[in-house]
């Protein structure tokens, strides 16, 4: 039986390849998974967006997009100001003759997104599972 010696370079050359790449991982703060609900006026949100913001506003924002009600995203872990975005058609807006577009309104009150009064704190050890359930404007 005749064995063939490869030498040091069909050994090392892959060991070095993975040791390099072990240094190439994502970089950045740690981010966990954060969940939930919401709903406006007792009915889910069709679409929009949830932001979860550093409540003294030194770091970054996590968003996430709000499918049927559900969203799902990771953030950074401490306390978060959430904002809420969603738009829908005007009510009694129509399509117009020439193909434009419905005129569309962000229906969700200031008070949930510009001027939010949300919060949630977003832990190291979960679940953070967040379910907010949003009233129409106080009149």
């Amino acid at each position: 039986m005749t064995h063939r010696h490869r030498g040091w370079p069909a050994v090392t050359a892959p060991l070095l390849c993975c040791l390099a790449l072990a240094g190439c991982g994502p970089s950045g703060p740690t981010t966990v998974p954060v969940a939930g609900s919401v709903s406006f006026a007792g009915q889910p949100v069709a679409e929009g967006e949830i932001q979860f913001r550093a409540a003294d506003g030194t770091s970054a924002s996590w968003a996430g997009p709000i499918v049927a009600g559900r969203y799902e995203l990771r953030s950074t872990v401490g306390p978060k100001r959430v904002e809420i975005i969603a738009v829908r058609a005007k009510p009694g807006a129509k399509p117009k003759p020439s193909g434009e577009q419905v005129v569309n309104e962000m229906y969700i009150p200031a008070r949930y997104n510009l001027e939010s009064e949300l919060t949630a704190e977003v832990t190291e050890a979960g679940p953070n599972q967040f379910d907010f359930s949003l009233e129409p404007a106080r009149r």
